[in-house]
Order: structure tokens, then C-alpha cells, then sequence
């Protein structure tokens, strides 16, 4: 059975602005995307949003970091 998994707006956007597989959105709201935690685009999503919060990744800016970090938190906490 899937779950619904809150990740935060600002990496979702950047993941998809960069033509990288996706997961679709399920609902959203101002700051969230709800994703399905059964879509085959996830493992891809999570992989990127490790690769940005690593201290070590890309500079992408405090502020997409952090967002990355909350990805990660809330794709492992329910996946």
C-alpha cells in the first residue's frame, strides 16, 4: 500500500527544472509536494536530493541544500 510522502517545494522544483525523472504530484500546497511512496521515480529523486545535502555536493545555495536535507528526511521516514 502507498503512502503519501510531504517534501519540501523548493527541491522537488529544481529536481524537475533539470529534466530528471520525476515523481508526479499527488496534491500540493504553497510549500509542499505530497508524492506517491510507490512511484518508480522516487529512488531517482532520493538519490539526487543525498547527492545535494551532502556537504560535499553541488553548491546550490543554503537555502536548496536544506530543502535537499528535508527531502531525504521525508522519503526515509516513510519509504
Amino acid at each position: 500500500m502507498s503512502k503519501l510522502i510531504r517534501i519540501p517545494d523548493r527541491f522537488y522544483r529544481d529536481h524537475m527544472d533539470r529534466d530528471l525523472p520525476t515523481p508526479e504530484v499527488v496534491r500540493f500546497t504553497s510549500r509542499h509536494i505530497y508524492i506517491s511512496s510507490d512511484d518508480p521515480a522516487l529512488p531517482e529523486l532520493l538519490n539526487d536530493a543525498e547527492y545535494y545535502a551532502d556537504p560535499w555536493g553541488p553548491d546550490g545555495g543554503i537555502g536548496l541544500r536544506m530543502s535537499a536535507k528535508a527531502t531525504v528526511k521525508a522519503i526515509k521516514s516513510q519509504a
